[in-house]
C-alpha cells in the first residue's frame, strides 16, 4: 500500500503474484490513482483468515482519494493475500466504485471473535449514533443465499461499537450494514457496508 500511495507502479506491482496482477490488469480495480488524484491514506478494516486456505488472508482496505490536496472519496478492496516463499502477496482483488466522502458515519473495523458455542462480530464506527437505529434490521449476516441468520445486537453508544452475537459454521456470510444506522443527527452511513465474513473453524 506504501508504494501506491507513492505512485509507484513498479514496487506496487512487486507485492502481486501473477494472479494478482491479472486482477488489477483486467480493469476491475486500480493499482495507481488516476490522472490528477492521488491516493491519500488507507485504513485496514478487517483481516480474516480464509476458510478454505490457512495461507490465504481476506483483508479488506479503504482508501481515500484526494485531488487538489483534498481528499474527495474513497473505495474498498477486498485483498486475498498469500504466504509464497516466505513472502505475503496479494493473490487476488474485490474492489467497490470510488464513493464521494460525505460527513455521515462510516464503519472503520470489523472483528469477528470465537465464543463458542458461537462468535461474536464487533462492528466499530466512526460518530456518535442514534442507538436506536443500529437494530437487527440494519446490521445483518447473510448466509450464501442471501437470507439473514438469527443474531442478536447490542450496541455501546460510548464506544460506538455494535456487537452480533452469532453461531455460525465454517464458510464465507455476508456482513451488510445499511444506510438505516444514522449519526444522532440523523445523518446515514456514508454508504451501505457490504463485506464478506470470513468463518473459519
Amino acid at each position: 500500500m506504501k508504494a501506491r500511495l507513492a505512485a509507484d507502479n513498479a514496487a506496487a506491482q512487486g507485492e502481486l503474484d501473477a494472479k494478482g496482477l491479472a486482477a488489477y490488469q483486467s480493469g476491475n480495480a486500480s493499482l495507481l490513482s488516476a490522472a490528477g488524484t492521488s491516493f491519500a491514506r488507507y485504513s485496514v478494516v478487517t483481516v480474516q483468515l480464509t476458510a478454505t486456505n490457512p495461507n490465504h488472508f481476506l483483508i479488506g482496505v479503504r482508501t481515500f482519494i484526494s485531488k487538489a490536496k483534498q481528499e474527495t472519496g474513497f473505495f474498498e478492496e477486498q485483498l486475498t493475500v498469500s504466504q509464497q516463499d516466505q513472502r505475503y502477496l496479494i493473490h487476488d482483488v474485490q474492489a467497490s466504485a470510488v464513493q464521494p466522502l460525505s460527513h455521515g458515519p462510516s464503519v472503520v473495523s470489523v472483528e469477528v471473535l470465537q465464543t463458542p458455542p458461537g462468535q461474536r462480530v464487533k462492528v466499530q464506527f466512526d460518530a456518535d449514533l442514534k442507538a436506536e437505529t443500529v437494530t437487527r434490521a440494519t446490521i445483518q449476516i447473510k448466509d450464501q443465499d442471501g437470507n439473514p441468520v438469527e443474531a442478536t445486537v447490542t450496541f455501546d453508544a460510548d464506544t460506538h461499537l455494535a456487537i452480533l452475537a452469532v453461531k455460525l459454521r465454517q464458510g464465507t456470510y455476508q456482513l451488510v450494514v445499511t444506510t438505516g444506522v444514522t449519526d444522532f443527527t440523523g445523518v446515514p452511513l456514508t454508504q451501505e457496508y457490504d463485506a464478506p465474513l470470513v468463518i473459519s473453524r
